[in-house]
């Protein structure tokens, strides 16, 4: 740990002054203020910034081979939202580097209508980027988690040592994000990932069934 900050701090003193360092600079700040509180288990962080800057930051930790996420989808403007823009980008480095990433999409039924093998036109060419950067991509019907207890929240868990939450407020703006070190709560969002993954559809499956019936 050490040895990543110390390489983190000597990467930003070789920046050119501006606003790129500045930014970079207080990123480290918000990471370093917590780290009391990482180390007794639990982050928080506040803000509409705090999910890129956390979730980026964890994204890019030396030696990641495994990062899942569930992701809501309830309205067009969802994915136009800057901290998903700035988190899909951290994600796409990330699968440059060699992680595995799988995102579960959760889209609404007005997005991805019960009668059609595919979403709407305003979500489909954001999905399919991802696909084609090379995330695996989970499309979950909204309708198809009646019977699932678990609140409906953006969460991602990395291997098998950290898990992160995106608490939302009532206009689906970042209210918190929570970044848990604890066994128990790892296992947990892992369960409840690796169960939505199971009733979901694969965009590349969904792909070839909307060839198939044309």
């Amino acid at each position: 740990m050490y040895r990543i900050l110390h390489e983190a701090l000597a990467g930003i003193t070789e920046q050119p002054a501006g606003e790129q360092r500045d930014t970079l600079t207080q990123k480290l700040i918000a990471l370093g203020v917590q780290f009391r509180r990482v180390a007794s288990g639990t982050a928080s962080f506040t803000g509409p910034a705090s999910w890129y800057v956390a979730h980026d930051a964890v994204l890019t930790v030396p030696g990641l081979k495994e990062y899942l996420a569930v992701i809501w989808v309830r309205a067009p403007a969802d994915i136009h939202n800057p901290v998903i823009q700035e988190g899909l980008r951290a994600t796409y480095a990330a699968v440059r580097r060699g992680v595995l990433v799988e995102r579960v999409l959760v889209v609404s039924d007005s997005l991805w209508p019960a009668d059609r093998i595919l979403p709407t036109d305003d979500i489909r060419p954001w999905i399919e980027d991802q696909h084609n950067h090379g995330l695996r991509v989970i499309l979950l019907r909204e309708r198809d988690l009646l019977n699932d207890t678990g609140r409906a929240v953006d969460t991602c868990v990395f291997d098998d040592w950290g898990v992160g939450t995106r608490n939302l407020d009532d206009r689906d703006q970042t209210l918190r994000v929570t970044l848990d070190f604890a066994p128990d709560a790892i296992r947990i969002a892992r369960e409840r990932l690796d169960r939505l993954s199971q009733i979901g559809i694969p965009y590349g499956e969904l792909l070839e069934r909307a060839d198939r019936s044309r």
